[in-house]
């Protein structure tokens, strides 16, 4: 399933093998199938991308964050859409903590750009002859 999954334009598409399988979107009769899996894959993957993700915004190295960001919107977007997951099953409540993840990492990079901002503020309204001000 792996194989298939590195083949497919988006590794969550995997997930349709299991509605296909189980005739259904719902996750309790995907998860019947032996195909069930391969929502377990996609998780897994999307938890890979988000710990990815959360390690490129700390170390402020990350040049495909914008792109990676874009790739697990796209496949937490597959879960939701594809399948039929109850916020209170075992997978619902993965993807959701997958999403509080997604969250938590991009709110501290946007308080850390925030405090850069203020700090640039400042600095520009203490000397404003720095940057043309006062220079008439």
């Amino acid at each position: 399933m792996l194989t298939v999954m590195n083949r497919m334009t988006a590794p969550w598409q995997l997930i349709r093998l299991g509605v296909k399988a189980a005739g259904s979107d719902t996750a309790a009769r995907v998860a019947d199938t032996n195909y069930g899996v391969a929502v377990n894959i996609v998780l897994a993957e999307l938890e890979r991308m988000v710990a990815e993700l959360r390690d490129d915004l700390r170390s402020g190295q990350g040049f495909a964050v914008g792109s990676l960001l874009k790739t697990i919107h796209d496949a937490a977007r597959g879960l939701r859409t594809e399948l039929a997951l109850p916020v209170d099953s075992t997978w619902g409540r993965a993807l959701a903590a997958q999403r509080t993840q997604i969250s938590a990492s991009n709110g501290n990079r946007i308080n850390a750009g925030a405090c850069t901002l203020t700090v640039a503020a400042t600095a520009i309204a203490g000397d404003p002859a720095k940057f043309g001000a006062g220079s008439e």
